[in-house]
């Protein structure tokens, strides 16, 4: 029944997306995020909402296999100890500023030289991250390591904009609650301590902005039917990228 439930709101939610060029989803969590600076957090709260405005290289799709994202390809060195990306080109962030090997070189340094919930994961793996070139990047790692395409697929690898971190870097908790990203939503607020975020989607053509709210509820959860003749949609993450 429970799979069922779940089944029947993840329809309810794509066809909210799929019928309308504007409007509004929100849906209720049970926790205020702690933070949205990617590889600070811990949570499942920050992980739903910044999961909407970051993006990383690589995603795992509906099967759990590894699918390109903000790298068109990559290729493995034959002794499996170095990653070499190719990025994709035109990207921007939400700050204007344009997506290059260097964005992706400033957060991986960034997450290595502080000491963040999630640094110490990269920092085991990862020795270097080199810029070939404005849209190649390479990651060196300190021996092979299978797995490391799918580390690249946890939140921590989502990457912010760099001219956030050369703004707020110094201090991370500001960075983490001034979120600039790639992804398909660009953060608008965040009332912490009610838990309610908002942020609207990229304009794409003649397509209207789509809103986004999450919001914290102590009386999660609810029902799924006490929530839908409000319009809302209980604990679903439903992201959809513009591209």
């Amino acid at each position: 029944m429970r799979k069922l439930t779940v089944s029947i709101l993840a329809l309810l939610c794509a066809l909210i997306f799929a019928t309308t060029t504007g409007g509004t989803l929100r849906f209720v969590v049970g926790a205020d995020a702690v933070t949205l600076l990617p590889g600070n957090f811990s949570d499942g709260a920050s992980a739903l909402v910044a999961s909407h405005i970051f993006e990383g290289l690589v995603e795992l799709d509906e099967k759990n296999q590894i699918q390109p994202l903000l790298a068109e390809r990559w290729e493995v060195s034959p002794k499996a100890d170095v990653y070499t990306f190719y990025l994709r080109r035109g990207i921007k962030f939400h700050d204007g500023t344009d997506f290059t090997a260097a964005a992706v070189k400033k957060h991986f340094d960034y997450l290595l030289a502080n000491k963040f919930r999630r640094s110490g994961m990269f920092r085991a793996v990862l020795k270097e991250v080199k810029v070939i070139n404005d849209y190649t990047v390479q990651f060196i790692l300190h021996e092979p390591f299978a797995p490391f395409l799918y580390y690249l697929a946890h939140e921590a690898a989502m990457i912010p904009s760099p001219a956030s971190i050369d703004r707020f870097g110094k201090e991370p908790a500001t960075l983490g609650k001034n979120p600039v990203g790639t992804g398909p939503f660009i953060f608008q607020e965040w009332k912490v301590g009610e838990g309610s975020f908002s942020g609207r989607t990229r304009t794409i053509g003649r397509r209207e902005n789509r809103i986004l709210i999450v919001s914290f509820s102590k009386l999660f959860p609810m029902t799924w039917q006490g929530l839908l003749p409000l319009g809302q949609v209980a604990h679903i993450s439903c992201s959809t990228h513009p591209r």
